[in-house]
């Protein structure tokens, strides 16, 4: 019997010391939305998982700059930045509300080499026939 309470209480020791299991983000994509005419912001949705699971807003940073979090969730993040940001390459970095971060190679506009053209479609039906246009002009009569 006496076993048993000292085997049962240092299980509840060791459940107490034990912290909570911290939840790293995982980003599983980022769509963007451009904005026409410039200048407006762009608006980046993250998806993904453990961005918010305290329920406080992520921070997302586009390199070293700070973006604007319009919404988020704990599998959704959307963010704003500036349409002026040039076409490129940038590290997107998502802090959790738990501080664990992620980081995830984000593209802006179109990036890299243009790819080969591709196959030619099919020809298509053709069209209606048009309206005969107006006569022209009578030219010259001859002797």
């Amino acid at each position: 019997m006496r076993l048993r309470r000292c085997v049962f209480l240092l299980g509840v020791v060791l459940l107490l010391t034990v912290p909570l299991q911290e939840q790293t983000p995982t980003i599983t994509g980022a769509t963007v939305s451009y904005a026409t005419p410039a200048p407006l912001t762009n608006t980046v949705t993250i998806t993904g998982t453990g961005f918010s699971p305290k329920g406080v807003a992520p921070t997302v940073v586009l390199d070293n700059a700070a973006l604007a979090v319009s919404s988020f969730a704990n599998t959704l993040i959307v963010a704003t930045y500036s349409s002026s940001l040039p076409t490129g390459s940038y590290n997107l970095t998502v802090t959790s509300s738990q501080k664990n971060s992620v980081v995830f190679s984000f593209a802006n506009g179109a990036v890299g080499p243009q790819g080969s053209m591709g196959l030619q479609g099919p020809k298509g039906d053709p069209g209606v026939q048009g309206f005969a246009g107006t006569p022209g002009a009578v030219g010259p009569k001859s002797s």
